[in-house]
């Protein structure tokens, strides 16, 4: 690929069931069917995309490896939430296992998003990097966690995953 070429024209487009938001995806990728989940008056919507087949089964993860969970939670009680309360997030401990190596701002179409990459022990003798990015909207938050096996493939998996995240489009 040329720096020039939009390797997405190829991809698929997903949309969500009432329009909300879309992106795009490798044609050869998986996406899960779409749980909604209720309590207490907030909606959470989730599914997963991967460039491997059942990735609910986790039996270690392997070089080259993409699984992306995406959530939207939306919360009548969060409506006064800002972005800035998304970034202030960024002052927060993360977890013990867990080293925090960038947590900044950054625009996709137009609006403000916040982009974390971590790296953490997978559990079977690995690392794992996470990318994630997420915004505030409404009384909804958006959210994309991508988890990559750090070794040869890590590179390029970021660079897809980057890709993805630059299609991603709250209407």
């Amino acid at each position: 690929n040329t720096n020039n070429e939009d390797v997405t024209t190829t991809w698929k487009n997903y949309t969500s069931q009432d329009g909300t938001f879309s992106f795009k995806y490798p044609k050869e990728w998986y996406i899960s069917d779409i749980k909604t989940d209720s309590a207490y008056g907030a909606t959470m919507y989730s599914w997963i995309l991967s460039n491997f087949t059942n990735p609910q089964i986790n039996n270690g993860p392997k070089d080259g490896n993409i699984k992306t969970e995406f959530s939207v939670y939306c919360d009548p009680s969060r409506v006064n939430r800002t972005f800035e309360n998304v970034m202030a997030q960024c002052n927060s401990k993360p977890p013990e296992d867990t080293q925090r190596l960038e947590c900044v701002k950054i625009i996709l179409g137009g609006k403000n998003y916040k982009r974390v990459i971590s790296k953490f022990n997978d559990g079977y003798g690995g690392e794992m990097k996470t990318l994630s990015i997420s915004t505030h909207e409404g009384q909804c938050e958006y959210t994309m966690a991508s988890y990559i096996p750090v070794g040869p493939s890590e590179k390029a998996g970021i660079n897809t995953l980057e890709q993805i995240s630059n299609t991603f489009q709250i209407k």
